[in-house]
């Protein structure tokens, strides 16, 4: 009797649905196009922050040539919600067996994935991102805008072709230090909004880190020398900010270890450490110490410039991009090549994705391309699964940055020369998104992507 009476639950249930769904297309179209089972399902990842979203997942019967916004109106109907925001909200949609966002109509979806029909189709929906507005400029730099760097939400960092680095809150410059005569290549910070130690990387080979304590200043901290005898291309910490990577143009890595200065003081505090530290103990070994240090290694992990260079996700490994179209997993402690991956084109910047070690490069091509670095690690593997080697061409020029989401292991931004940012969701080969950040003839040299903001800085000598 339990039984008949969970049947007979579930079939009204159905007839609810179904009823609902016929409500938003005319009858007769329903009933004689081709129809599919499918099941939608709210991402396992937010449920419990969206709770709110979820609606039934059992299977009905949709029309096969429904596209993602013609699903996006089944589940508006199914979720019955007067809430304003809700009704708003733009939906994307995931195929669970294929781990593919849904970009053509469900029935060219499952035929180019051989998927079965007879059963049903589950979809995995969740809030899509909405296209980024743009908003107002920041004043005019004197001159090109050559890397940038989120820091929170709240700051940016910027280096220009002036030699000068710059910190920006809400669209003005509060703070800036000339680094050198030459320009800034590279730039890369870790900490927090009040606290944090940025590394700058220049054309005319010097490298330095800067600290600082208030988040309002900054102050020169540390010189590494000893290394670098062309241009510094690329720079990364570690997580905690205590070990520093640098790669030049002559295909050249070091690493250098930021913690202590040459009276073994700290020069920089964690996060960790400065909630450990007293009150009265927080400014007494945190001034900026102007000392050079020596890299503790260094070996030549490329035939040509290291345009990109990132930890893994474990920081055992350090994985690296360079003009000689390969990118490569090395040991960090030994410096021994683990994997070596060879493209065709040159690479001209890389970043690794935040959970695994899934990188995306840029090259010259105008493509985005998807590597998979990951060294015998089973469990990380079933993390982020890559569903192709490349992107979708969408620019129309060099690709000269990208930038990965800290929340979002699938999406990553990218600038290049024709003057574009895309934002884009590895698991479809079409950008999200495509918005127009320099006018027309100007380059986009590098794009920044924090939690809330896109920051696109290029030859206009403007952070948009």
């Amino acid at each position: 009797n339990t039984s008949i009476v969970f049947n007979e639950s579930f079939n009204q249930q159905r007839r609810t649905i179904s009823g609902k769904i016929m409500k938003i297309m005319d009858h007769d179209d329903v009933v004689e196009e081709t129809q599919i089972r499918v099941s939608l399902m709210l991402l396992p990842s937010i449920k419990d922050e969206k709770s709110s979203l979820e609606v039934p997942s059992v299977p009905i019967a949709v029309p096969a040539t429904l596209k993602r916004k013609g699903l996006a109106s089944v589940l508006h109907h199914l979720l019955d919600n007067n809430d304003d925001d809700n009704n708003d909200m733009q939906f994307d949609f995931i195929i669970k067996k294929t781990n593919r966002l849904l970009r053509t109509s469900l029935e060219n979806a499952v035929r180019s994935s051989g998927l079965n029909t007879e059963e049903a189709i589950i979809l995995y929906y969740f809030p899509a991102i909405n296209a980024p507005r743009d908003e107002n400029e920041q004043e005019k730099l004197p001159d090109w805008v050559s890397a940038l760097q989120c820091i929170g939400n709240d700051l940016l960092l910027s280096g220009s072709y002036d030699g000068t680095i710059r910190l920006h809150s809400n669209g003005n410059t509060i703070a800036e230090h000339s680094v050198s005569k030459s320009p800034v290549k590279c730039v890369e910070a870790r900490g927090g909004t009040d606290n944090f130690m940025a590394a700058v990387g220049s054309l005319d080979h010097s490298l330095a880190t800067y600290i600082s304590n208030d988040g309002v200043s900054l102050e020169r901290c540390l010189n590494c020398v000893g290394t670098h005898t062309n241009s510094v291309e690329a720079t990364c910490f570690n997580r905690d900010g205590t070990m520093l990577l640098s790669g030049d143009f002559d295909g050249r890595v070091a690493l250098w270890d930021t913690r202590y200065d040459n009276g073994n003081e700290a020069a920089y505090e964690t996060d960790h450490n400065k909630r450990a530290r007293k009150s009265d103990q927080k400014h007494d070994n945190r001034a900026a110490i102007k000392n050079e240090i020596s890299s503790t290694s260094t070996w030549v992990a490329n035939t040509q410039c290291v345009s990109g260079l990132t930890w893994s996700v474990d920081e055992k490994y350090v994985i690296t991009g360079s003009h000689d179209h390969s990118v490569k997993t090395w040991d960090a402690e030994r410096q021994d090549c683990l994997l070596t991956l060879n493209g065709s084109r040159v690479v001209t910047c890389l970043g690794r994705c935040s959970n695994s070690d899934i990188v995306a490069t840029g090259h010259p091509d105008c493509t985005v391309r998807l590597w998979d670095m990951r060294v015998g690690d089973a469990k990380q593997k079933e993390q982020v699964r890559v569903s192709d080697s490349s992107l979708r061409t969408s620019h129309k020029g060099w690709i000269s940055d990208l930038q990965w989401s800290n929340e979002n292991p699938h999406v990553l931004a990218t600038s290049s020369y024709d003057g574009k940012i895309c934002l884009w969701d590895i698991r479809s080969t079409i950008p999200l998104h495509s918005m127009r950040a320099h006018q027309r003839g100007e380059k986009g040299l590098c794009v920044a992507l924090s939690n809330k903001n896109i920051f696109g800085g290029g030859t206009d000598c403007v952070i948009k």
